[in-house]
């Protein structure tokens, strides 16, 4: 089976020009644009008791029951009082409630937009009520992946908080030197891999969960065996849909300064922004559905008269 990345990208952009500009209908844009606006809404130091003198000269002279002592009388005074604890605790709460109302609206829409540009219409009630129940689910599992990267990040975090608190009071030297290289590497290699799950889930497992009808986890069960037949080309195209955002962005900019700074303000608007990226998260949207769709008949877009026979289809070897 050859597998292609040019091909898809070809028929993402053809797709995507048939679809927003042949004809051009002002409706349909403001209508995607306000569903792709939606997706985007739930897309998100060192501790200053670190730098107390007692601690650090107890740290420098071997005194840890001190600078224990000396940690926790810190602690306590910058712990804020009761009023301001309960002020806290409520803004942090309605931030959580509010970012989580983003996020669930953002898994919905997601799968608004797969069958929008499936279908290709600019529909939104009735496919937010037929596809709610993926929305909810991928939600669900959404807050699991976040829970789950904080729990391999706070430890980090903390183990960057120990590494820093130490050199700060002078312990330097190659074990210092080589723990911090371990940490760079532990949080490199965390980095990528919790990136490349996300992009997994939000380019294919969505997909698979839309044109299946199934749960996230049977989608992830069902990408798992695509993955393991083909890894090099599931990470290569990661790199290349990167590179695609990266070009992107850079066409944007300069479509912004070349308009004297007025496209970008417009961009920077919500939803007015993302009326004018329409263009381009069509396609790279598109470009996940071209790609993936190589590997299985009943994951293809359906070919439509304005799309090249050249396309990739699955199964269907290299072009002449």
């Amino acid at each position: 089976m050859s597998i292609r990345y040019w091909e898809p990208l070809e028929d993402a952009l053809r797709r995507t020009r048939t679809f927003l500009f042949q004809p051009f209908d002002l409706v349909r844009w403001l209508v995607l644009g306000f569903t792709a606006w939606l997706i985007h809404l739930g897309e998100f130091g060192g501790s200053a008791a670190g730098s107390d003198p007692e601690v650090r000269t107890h740290v420098s002279t071997g005194d840890w029951n001190g600078a224990r002592e000396s940690l926790v009388d810190a602690a306590a005074n910058a712990l804020p009082t009761g009023l301001a604890l309960a002020a806290i605790v409520i803004l942090v709460t309605a931030f959580l409630l509010v970012a989580l109302v983003l996020l669930w609206v953002s898994c919905r829409a997601r799968f608004v937009w797969l069958e929008n540009l499936t279908a290709e219409d600019h529909a939104i009630g009735r496919h937010w009520s037929r596809f709610g129940g993926l929305g909810d689910a991928y939600f669900l599992w959404k807050l699991a992946f976040y829970a789950l990267s904080l729990l391999i990040v706070v430890p980090l975090v903390f183990f960057g908080g120990v590494f820093g608190m130490l050199g700060f009071a002078g312990f330097d030297g190659p074990g210092s030197v080589a723990g911090w290289a371990l940490l760079g590497v532990a949080v490199f290699m965390v980095t990528v891999i919790l990136a490349y799950v996300d992009f997994f889930a939000e380019s294919y497992v969505t997909v698979i969960m839309h044109r299946r009808g199934i749960g996230v986890l049977a989608a992830w069960r069902e990408f798992r065996i695509l993955f393991e037949t083909h890894p090099g080309h599931f990470v290569l195209v990661g790199l290349m849909k990167l590179v695609l955002t990266v070009i992107a962005g850079v066409l944007l900019t300069t479509l912004g300064l070349l308009t004297c700074c007025v496209g970008l303000v417009l961009m920077a608007l919500p939803y007015v922004g993302a009326v004018f990226k329409l263009p381009v998260f069509t396609a790279l949207r598109y470009f996940d559905l071209c790609w993936l769709g190589q590997f299985d008949p009943d994951l293809a877009l359906p070919v439509t008269a304005t799309v090249s026979p050249d396309a990739p289809t699955p199964d269907s070897g290299p072009t002449p």
